[in-house]
């Protein structure tokens, strides 16, 4: 926990350094060249908390709007309120998780929309026997 809140703190100096970046970031692939008391990050493109460095690259604005995006997608996608408290649920750990956009994003969003069409298909049988 030590190194992902040294991460954090140079990731938040790094994006605070001009008062635009904070807004639109500093742009994908960004390095970070910091040395600290734990870690030399000159030249590095990883970092534990994947979601502050998305966040460094993106910027306010365009982080705000992958959200928005991603939770309208879901939205539209997945229909029962169950399934969406899942996904948020997912959202919010992946916030913490190291990996924000690693496979297991991929494998989650699948699994709950196939959830849902099976969910629909059910509730369509269940609504004809009536």
């Amino acid at each position: 926990m030590g190194t992902r809140q040294d991460q954090v703190e140079v990731l938040l100096r790094d994006i605070g350094q001009e008062n635009t970046t904070i807004w639109l970031g500093k742009g994908l692939g960004n390095t970070v060249s910091e040395k600290t008391n734990y870690r030399d990050y000159t030249g590095n493109i990883y970092f534990e908390l994947q979601t502050f460095y998305f966040f460094n690259q993106l910027g306010i604005i365009n982080f705000i709007s992958f959200i928005l995006l991603n939770l309208f997608f879901a939205y539209t996608k997945i229909r029962d309120p169950r399934l969406l408290f899942v996904y948020l649920c997912y959202i919010l750990y992946a916030f913490t998780n190291p990996y924000i956009l690693d496979s297991n994003q991929v494998i989650v969003i699948l699994t709950l929309v196939m959830a849902n069409k099976i969910l629909e298909d059910e509730n369509r049988v269940c609504t004809c026997n009536v």
